[in-house]
């Protein structure tokens, strides 16, 4: 396989165990988001640093996706 990198079974991939761990970030950023009265400063740092987690959690997704498409597409060739 290209670079090294063997290609994880599906359900057992790095990029979804990465994925997972951005999602719970988030979930993590937004629960820490102050009640009442905030500012608007505040609001946005806080939605900014949700942002960049579930970014990250989109693109280990697409990575686990192109990891898995990649195993199936070397299997269906050494068939």
């Amino acid at each position: 396989m290209a670079g090294g990198v063997s290609a994880p079974l599906p359900g057992e991939g790095l990029h979804k165990r990465a994925a997972r761990g951005c999602l719970n970030d988030t979930a993590k950023c937004i629960g820490e988001i102050p009640v009442g009265r905030v500012g608007t400063d505040v609001m946005a740092a806080h939605a900014a640093k949700a942002h960049v987690f579930a970014t990250a959690a989109v693109a280990h997704a697409l990575l686990e996706l192109g990891d898995i498409l990649r195993a199936a597409l070397q299997g269906a060739a050494d068939e």
